[in-house]
């Protein structure tokens, strides 16, 4: 539609014109190639952003795809996807969990200094190890920017991936900490279980 094709030319999505190689990214269109001068001309003849050389588009979608408008409407609508999730893990999830935890506490007295630091130490390790997966660290399941079908040899790395790799390093030394500490309270739980 003529619509579309007027977001396309402001380097927003979906991509069209197909003139140059493309992959949508955060539904902007990320050029995979350089532009030849051909391909410039008939861009700029469609009424395509202004570009002098072939990085100049490169850095109006980096710095529209970068913009702190951007970001938060990317933010703003992943919690507009996720609302639901959100309420049953964030709600209705830690009420049914917390009455479960409540019964564990008036039956099993002496082994809930024991479960809870087992359930503490394998939580904590396991989010450790989902950002790993997330980071791209562990296996091929990295956050990514790119939104539906691409080449798998196009690799495109957004702000997201680098806060991402930060706070898997940040919950490495916190998970290592956590076990060391619970390494270090093991005595004094044997003495308050065995009062």
């Amino acid at each position: 539609t003529p619509e579309m094709r007027n977001t396309s030319l402001q380097l927003q999505g979906p991509c069209y014109p197909v003139i140059y190689p493309s992959v949508n990214v955060f539904w902007s269109c990320q050029f995979i190639a350089r532009p030849s001068n051909v391909s410039l001309q008939h861009w700029q003849q469609m009424g395509g952003v202004k570009i002098n050389e072939g990085l100049e588009i490169d850095k109006a979608i980096h710095n529209e795809i970068n913009s702190h408008s951007a970001v938060l409407k990317r933010y703003m609508a992943d919690i507009g996807k996720a609302w639901p999730v959100l309420i049953v893990c964030g709600g209705i999830l830690p009420l049914f969990l917390s009455v479960i935890w409540l019964l564990l506490i008036r039956h099993f007295v002496p082994g809930m200094p024991w479960i809870t630091v087992a359930l503490f130490n394998v939580l904590i390790l396991s989010v450790t190890m989902f950002f790993y997966l997330k980071a791209g660290w562990i296996g091929n399941d990295a956050v990514t920017p790119i939104v539906g079908e691409h080449d798998p040899y196009i690799h495109v790395y957004g702000r997201e991936l680098n806060h991402i790799r930060a706070t898997a390093i940040l919950m490495t030394i916190v998970t290592a900490f956590s076990i060391l500490a619970s390494i270090a309270i093991v005595r004094r739980i044997l003495m308050a279980t065995s009062v």
